[in-house]
């Protein structure tokens, strides 16, 4: 009989281990190395990070802890923390109100009536199977004040949007050339069809003639529209910007749109969703019921001493579940949802619904779970905001460490888009290993191009990684072909 030391024996394991570790990592840097030095990344900055979900180890990096503009891969920071703080069955709600006292013979209410908003982004969408869309909403609510049997309101019907601060509905950096279009909507404690309006515009047949302004749809009360948009070549597509700001009552819209006969569509965002919803709400009452009212619409978001009595409330809309919310938001990208959650995370833990206090509980909360958020800078809940930074290493850790919570794993999980099926990369993957493997949220803006989730690589390790790529050289196509590579690459790992 042969006895072998155990020493020997081991020796031999660890040995093993070490050369298996060590081919790996080899393997991990030469895709690496083989993605940085591409010749459109000669001037970019780039942060990489690769980590086992279970058991945390870091498989892959380049630059992990280089802090860099993340562009939309922010929300998978707001969504995660949103789930883990108010729970996956979260539901917003929008309540029906009156003040006052109503004769129940005459059917005069003296007093007002009131959508209390608290903060629903998705109220009235247009673009939620889940919910019932502006006009219905309305008429629902037009119902609720009939059934009650009146016939007059001696005040006003108001928009209250008070449950959020009224100073900073939009990013306090966000970009003057952002906030009017449908992509900058703000988020104010009361929302109405995701805060998007349509601009009609009459084209033009001649290069470089003024467009005409149709109307906009829905109309927005006392609100002005200034064009200078221009016909563009043929096939050039929008190239509009809207400025507005929030609360004004005045836009402006330049650019092209291509030259051509018919009618242009261009998505702004309201300007006063509170004030627009009283404006709509009012018009229901009066042609729908016949129901009048003495004294113009109005919106609050603080409550003034003359509207301060004892409020009843006769109606309640409820949400879709947080977790639908949450899907919708990291699939589609909608910075509304993701600004709403991070003033409703404010609101529900600090009692103030402002953006500041909830990017500080949103970093806290992550140092508490022990990320290392040194070089963390969040200005928003979407990523809209330029100055967003944050690193790989940062992204792919709150990855894994949501992955390993069970109170809101699966939902989060189940929001992240599938490769080459859902979402804003159902066109990447195509014909790949990626397919079925990976789940990821984009992120772009100018020059920036990011991708964080979730993929399982081909030796069925769950792995959770993030590619942010700032300042790039090449056109779109090519950095989202270069980093679909890339991405493929982890699941040889």
């Amino acid at each position: 009989m042969i006895h072998v030391h155990k020493s020997i024996i081991f020796r031999a394991i660890f040995f093993s281990l070490y050369f298996l570790i060590f081919t790996q990592q080899i393997k991990a840097q030469s895709f690496v190395n083989n993605f940085v030095n591409d010749e459109a990344f000669r001037h970019a900055s780039i942060s990489f990070a690769v980590i086992d979900v279970n058991t945390g180890a870091t498989l892959a990096t380049y630059n992990p802890d280089l802090s860099l503009t993340p562009a939309s891969s922010m929300k998978v920071v707001t969504t995660a923390v949103a789930l883990a703080t108010l729970g996956p069955e979260y539901t917003y709600h929008t309540e029906l109100q009156y003040d006052g006292t109503l004769n129940k013979k005459s059917g005069a209410l003296a007093g007002n009536i009131y959508i209390k908003g608290y903060g629903d982004p998705t109220f009235g969408s247009p673009y939620m199977e889940e919910v019932s869309n502006m006009d219905e909403v309305f008429k629902r609510l037009g119902q609720e004040v009939d059934k009650l049997g009146i016939c007059t309101i001696e005040g006003r019907v108001i928009g209250d949007a008070s449950f959020f601060s009224a100073s900073d509905p939009i990013g306090p950096t966000w970009q003057w050339d952002d906030i009017g279009n449908y992509y900058g909507a703000g988020a104010f404690g009361l929302n109405i069809g995701e805060n998007i309006y349509t601009i009609q515009l009459q084209q033009s047949p001649n290069l470089g003639q003024t467009t005409r302004l149709i109307n906009t749809i829905p109309t927005i009360p006392n609100f002005l529209i200034e064009n200078q948009v221009t016909a563009g070549a043929p096939g050039t597509g929008n190239n509009t910007i809207v400025y507005a700001a929030p609360y004004s009552d005045e836009a402006y819209i330049t650019g092209t749109i291509p030259i051509g006969t018919g009618i242009y569509k261009v998505k702004g965002s309201i300007p006063d969703p509170p004030l627009f919803s009283a404006f709509q709400l009012n018009g229901v009452l009066k042609n729908d019921f016949n129901i009048s009212t003495k004294k113009a619409p109005l919106s609050i978001q603080s409550l003034p001493k003359l509207i301060n009595g004892e409020r009843k409330t006769f109606a309640l809309y409820l949400s879709p579940p947080l977790k639908t919310i949450v899907k919708r938001a990291n699939h589609e990208s909608i910075n509304l949802y993701c600004e709403a959650m991070l003033r409703t995370i404010a609101q529900q833990t600090t009692g103030v619904g402002e953006a500041e206090k909830g990017t500080e509980y949103i970093t806290n909360f992550w140092k508490g779970r022990g990320v290392d958020m040194d070089g963390f800078f969040m200005e928003d809940g979407s990523g809209l905001s330029a100055r967003d930074a944050v690193s790989a290493r940062q992204l792919a850790s709150i990855l894994r460490m949501s992955a390993v919570d069970n109170s809101f794993s699966a939902a989060y999980f189940d929001s992240f888009p599938r490769a080459g099926e859902t979402g804003t990369i159902k066109n990447m993957f195509k014909n790949t290993k990626g397919v079925g493997r990976i789940r990821a949220k984009s992120g772009s803006m100018t020059r920036v191009r990011s991708y964080t989730g979730y993929a399982t690589t081909l030796k069925g390790q769950q792995v959770s990684f993030s590619i942010i790529v700032n300042n790039y050289t090449c056109g779109n196509d090519e950095i989202r072909k270069k980093l679909e590579k890339l991405m493929l690459g982890i699941l040889d790992l």
